[in-house]
């Protein structure tokens, strides 16, 4: 599997846990804050794969957006992290329970640890179920 599918497949099912299409997440519109934030987070979801992928192979896969419009979203959901702003510990919480991956949020800078992932399972019952 190339890596572009590999990041595509997580795209999806990032798409999924924000309720969006992947086709509205790949596309120009800026239509409302939540698809913002949702597009900001995937960036920065994608960013902490491993193999770690490069800003211009995430602007590919979320449509051929520039590497510096990827390194600015990931800085923003940093930011954002170590801010204690309500909306990236959300998103990060609400993207790491969908299946396959799973991140947590820990300490007084909310830092992120990467945790094993759950068994895998390609529905998004077994999300609710993390989440909890």
């Amino acid at each position: 599997m190339k890596s572009d599918d590999r990041y595509r497949s997580k795209l999806a099912v990032w798409c999924a846990a924000f309720e969006l299409a992947p086709e509205d997440v790949i596309g120009k519109s800026r239509a409302s804050a939540g698809l913002v934030e949702a597009r900001h987070t995937i960036c920065w979801l994608l960013r902490q794969l491993s193999p770690r992928p490069s800003f211009p192979e995430i602007g590919r896969v979320l449509g051929g957006r520039d590497h510096t419009t990827i390194m600015a979203s990931v800085r923003k959901v940093e930011a954002a992290l170590a801010g204690g702003e309500a909306w990236a510990a959300d998103a990060v919480a609400r993207a790491g329970a969908a299946p396959g991956i799973r991140f947590e949020l820990e300490g007084p800078l909310e830092t992120l640890r990467r945790c094993p992932a759950p068994p895998a399972e390609d529905s998004l019952e077994s999300a609710e179920v993390l989440a909890g």
